[in-house]
């Protein structure tokens, strides 16, 4: 039998061949390891933040008193003076008045002349009417007399009583008074020519500020909302009780402010305080980077799971109005690796 030999070489590549075979054998019998859990940040669920806007304190009613007619005589009240709706707090004359009020003396001293005349003429037909019997010539007529007589006085009577009206009213306007139509406090001052005017500021005070056209829809009439003095730090829980539907004056392009107000109880607030005004919002809030085509991820048991969710977007937040509930953590920014049902790790 021929003997058979190898090269050296031979034998080199078969070597090599083994080894190969060797590790590949080695890598499909060895257990695959488990995939490393990918990382993620998450949040908590939480309710929706309110929205704060700086705001005042106002007067309900401010007003500027002064004559309606003529010039004020005299002021009858002094600065920081509380007043009564109907109490008077200046007099005032008028030189114009004055005049029209001799007219109208005139007229009314005429028109009782015309009563006397016309008292006169209904006596003497009323006389003629008595000398005659029913059936005498000129009974008739002298009965339609005394009735036209009648009618003639009653209008001389009524045109008396009209010229007496006037001649008060006048009398009023000459020497009147300037009155406050509500309650509350009262300031003093005077122009350049020494006339007064009176500022009459309400006893009712209200919570006033300007909310954006993007948070319009999110305030609405009667709505609780929180209310804080920033220098007393007292605080009052009220309703909305005013929502303006045209912008307010300092409203910008593309950033109308519509004017929002709420009462206040007057013995905590003075007018002009600067107040934090907190308006509380419904949903939930999460971030807006965490919600995909309507879809958020939450994490249960180290398990992504897919929720769908609806709501709005706002200021960089999503307000979620159904779907999650509080208290849930939500991955602030799911990648497009990101499965329902996958294993994932938070860093929080």
């Amino acid at each position: 039998m021929k003997k058979i030999s190898f090269k050296w070489w031979q034998i080199l590549i078969g070597l090599i061949v083994l080894v190969m075979l060797g590790d590949l054998g080695y890598s499909m019998l060895k257990p695959k390891a488990e995939k490393t859990a990918t990382t993620y940040t998450t949040v908590k669920v939480k309710s929706a933040e309110p929205l704060t806007y700086s705001g005042t304190v106002q007067a309900v009613r401010t007003q500027v008193l002064v004559p309606n007619t003529g010039k004020a005589q005299s002021v009858t009240v002094q600065n920081g003076d509380h007043v009564e709706q109907g109490q008077a707090v200046m007099t005032t004359y008028s030189q114009d008045y004055e005049e029209q009020v001799a007219d109208a003396r005139s007229a009314l001293s005429k028109a009782q002349r015309q009563v006397t005349q016309q008292q006169q003429a209904l006596t003497q037909a009323q006389n003629q009417l008595q000398k005659l019997t029913s059936t005498d010539e000129g009974y008739s007529e002298a009965q339609e007399q005394v009735t036209t007589a009648k009618n003639q006085l009653e209008d001389a009577k009524a045109d008396v009583t009209d010229a007496q009206n006037k001649l008060n009213t006048l009398n009023s306007k000459v020497n009147g008074s300037v009155t406050a139509p509500f309650a509350g406090t009262v300031t003093v001052e005077y122009d350049k020519t020494g006339q007064p005017s009176v500022t009459l500021v309400s006893d009712e005070l209200q919570a006033s500020t300007t909310v954006s056209e993007y948070d319009y829809n999110k305030v609405s009439l009667e709505q609780q909302i929180k209310v804080t003095s920033l220098a007393t730090k007292k605080k009052q829980e009220t309703q909305i009780n005013y929502r303006a539907t045209t912008p307010a004056e300092n409203s910008k392009a593309n950033e109308a402010k519509y004017t929002v107000t709420a009462p206040l109880n007057a013995g905590d607030f003075m007018v002009g305080q600067t107040l934090n005004i907190s308006i509380p919002q419904e949903g939930l809030q999460v971030p807006a980077t965490s919600v995909k085509n309507g879809y958020v991820y939450i994490v249960v048991n180290k398990k992504a799971q897919k929720v769908a969710v609806t709501g709005q977007t706002s200021n960089g937040s999503y307000i979620v109005t159904d779907g999650l509930s509080s208290g849930q953590r939500v991955i602030v920014d799911p990648d497009g690796e990101l499965k329902d049902g996958k294993r994932v790790e938070t860093n929080d």
